[in-house]
């Protein structure tokens, strides 16, 4: 076998590697994350184009115990568009901050969307 062909397999083992222990840390955070939200319809809302960002997105990585910041979720939909998916979706928006299930609110400006969602204020 020639060099060049022992460094190619080297490098694909440390690759293969690399990427098992990656899925299997997106696996943990993916099963930490959906104990917290209700991600599954968050997906179903806002697509798959939905992103967590936040303080205890970074704690959940680095696997502190427990986490008091801040999540929060990111999308490049704008506010409308957000805003018509959760009327579809049965939502109803509020003008006050007394939240129950499936209502939302708008800051307006802001482009920040509070949410009431399977108990959970998102």
């Amino acid at each position: 076998m020639k060099i060049k062909d022992k460094l190619y397999n080297c490098s694909m083992e440390k690759f293969e590697d690399w990427k098992s222990e990656t899925q299997i840390e997106t696996k943990r955070i993916e099963s930490h994350i959906s104990q917290i939200l209700p991600t599954r319809e968050l997906i179903d809302i806002l697509g798959v184009e939905a992103y967590l960002i936040g303080g205890a997105v970074r704690d959940i990585v680095l696997e502190k115990q427990k986490s008091d910041s801040d999540l929060d979720l990111m999308t490049r939909l704008s506010v409308e568009n957000v805003s018509d998916r959760l009327n579809e979706k049965g939502f109803t928006r509020i003008t006050n901050t007394k939240f129950r299930e499936k209502c939302y609110s708008m800051k307006e400006g802001t482009g920040v969307i509070n949410l009431y969602i399977d108990g959970k204020e998102v």
